[in-house]
């Protein structure tokens, strides 16, 4: 780990956005080409840029006096510590501070530090080639280790792209389909199906399960419920709650290694590299506006809205809409509250011993075969202006490498885009209950003394925290909590991120 000796809030306010050009090394950090990486959430290099100078910094403990960045207190909803946004503008949980996506690299001497960027030159075909065959080698290590594989198969492209490497490779007797659903339980009610999962993509999935029923070790369907949440709440990291319902299937199957698609991936073409490469260039946009008027095979408009809200410099509608604290300095409705949201009466709060966590290094292991470090940084020397916007709206990447795999015998399974991840799942939850303090691991209900907060955030969070025992918490707010306390470990040394492949990342 390289530190910084910068005063964090010595840039002003907002960030001076990073340049291709060379800076003095203010923080002093050793010689050496630093960069970011995909996969790493908790090895991310932090920049700060004040006239000439260039901070940089990994160290969470330099960081702990620099204020908190306000929408690290939303929790959730485009949140995933250290950042704070999706572009990449990677805004950071502190405030002055952002994270470079891993497109930049720094080359750095004593006194100065170059910025440049990975040089574009992979073209499409190069590109398929080079990833086929990483995926390939992942998936055979991993069958390698592993006697059983879990293949958290979701209906969307990236799970059908593994599981149509699975079959190619012939590894399909050792594997276990696992689908889960997220299941909303209220009173000891439990509602048949998710609102969110769309009848023809359940129709898919259930037309798959049974053409693969005799060619698969098993096939095991399950669900996820506000419990099991809760119980990543309670007692899991931040990471086990934003991704919930991988933390719980691994918890509960735990006698193989899990593999799935990784967020964000957009089946072996990242959206959000495009962005970043739209962003440096200036490039014209004209043509994702046409292409919002033309109807594809499968449906990725989720994909095109959010490229153009971030093109436009504007934050995707649906990313904070539900998570708007609104006025913090008014007076908050407890009793509103308790009329309209429902209280969770199944469910009690235990003091045990926390299952082990999705991160740890346990003996459960769960694989993203599509991307590695390796997948990651061909993606970044993808000259993608010579691509067709389609391969990244319709998935057509995801599709030839099918055909290559399985030719046409996948084709029936593909469906359109749902909402039935956890953090749809998340926002149905976050406004619709109210735990009562019973129910609630009371270490959730602190706010970190070690830390510069936002007052108007922390005001908020007081007047909760003032009215937990008689009227409850909202998960909204809980999640908030979860949060800057996970920041404050970070800073005090006490948590660290799990990564895949630990060592030298410089």
């Amino acid at each position: 780990m390289f530190t910084s000796d910068v005063h964090p809030d010595s840039a002003p306010d907002p960030v001076s956005q990073l340049e291709i050009r060379k800076y003095r090394n203010a923080s002093k950090i050793p010689p050496g080409i630093y960069q970011n990486f995909d996969l790493h959430l908790g090895d991310k290099i932090f920049v700060q840029v004040n006239n000439d100078d260039l901070y940089l910094t990994n160290d969470y403990k330099k960081l702990q006096h620099a204020q908190i960045n306000e929408k690290a207190y939303l929790g959730v909803g485009g949140v995933c510590i250290p950042f704070i946004g999706l572009d990449s503008r990677r805004q950071s949980c502190f405030r002055n501070w952002f994270i470079p996506s891993a497109s930049y690299r720094f080359s750095v001497t004593s006194d100065h530090v170059d910025v440049s960027l990975i040089k574009k030159d992979l073209s499409l075909d190069e590109y398929t080639h080079l990833m086929y065959d990483r995926v390939i080698e992942n998936l055979k290590s991993i069958y390698s280790q592993h006697d059983r594989v879990y293949l958290h198969y979701s209906g969307g492209i990236d799970s059908l792209v593994c599981l149509s490497f699975i079959l190619k490779l012939g590894l399909q007797k050792r594997t276990t389909l696992l689908y889960f659903t997220n299941l909303p339980e209220i009173s000891n009610q439990h509602i048949p199906e998710s609102s969110f999962l769309q009848p023809a993509k359940k129709q898919a999935i259930d037309n798959l399960f049974a053409d693969m029923a005799d060619q698969m070790h098993s096939i095991i369907l399950d669900c996820v419920t506000l419990s099991d949440f809760l119980h990543q709440l309670n007692h899991g990291t931040l990471v086990d709650i934003l991704a919930y319902s991988t933390a719980t299937m691994i918890q509960k199957y735990p006698d193989g290694a899990h593999i799935g698609g990784h967020l964000g991936n957009e089946s072996l073409l990242h959206w959000h590299i495009y962005i970043n490469d739209v962003l440096q260039a200036g490039q014209d946009i004209e043509q994702l506006k046409e292409l919002c008027n033309e109807k594809t095979s499968y449906s990725r408009n989720h994909v095109l809205r959010n490229m153009l809200a971030m093109l436009s410099q504007k934050a995707p509608a649906t990313l904070f809409q539900n998570f708007d604290l609104t006025c913090v300095d008014q007076t908050i409705d407890y009793k509103f509250c308790e009329q309209r949201l429902l209280p969770v009466m199944e469910f009690k709060h235990h003091s045990v011993v926390p299952r082990s966590s999705i991160n740890s290094h346990g003996s459960v292991k769960f694989y993203t075969p599509l991307m590695d470090e390796t997948t990651s940084e061909l993606h970044r020397k993808l000259h993608w202006r010579d691509i067709d916007f389609r391969y990244l709206v319709d998935a057509k990447l995801a599709r030839d490498v099918m055909k290559i795999n399985v030719g046409n015998r996948l084709d029936q399974y593909v469906t359109s885009d749902g909402q039935d991840s956890d953090y749809w799942q998340m926002q149905s939850w976050s406004k619709s209950f109210m735990l009562s303090a019973d129910k609630i691991n009371p270490k959730l209900l602190h706010i970190p003394d070690n830390l510069c907060h936002d007052d108007n955030r922390v005001r908020w969070l007081n007047y909760g925290l003032k009215y937990v025992n008689t009227h409850g918490m909202s998960i909204k707010m809980l999640l908030a909590l979860k949060t800057i306390n996970h920041i404050s470990k970070l800073c005090a040394g006490e948590f660290q991120y799990w990564t895949p492949n630990p060592g030298p990342k410089f």
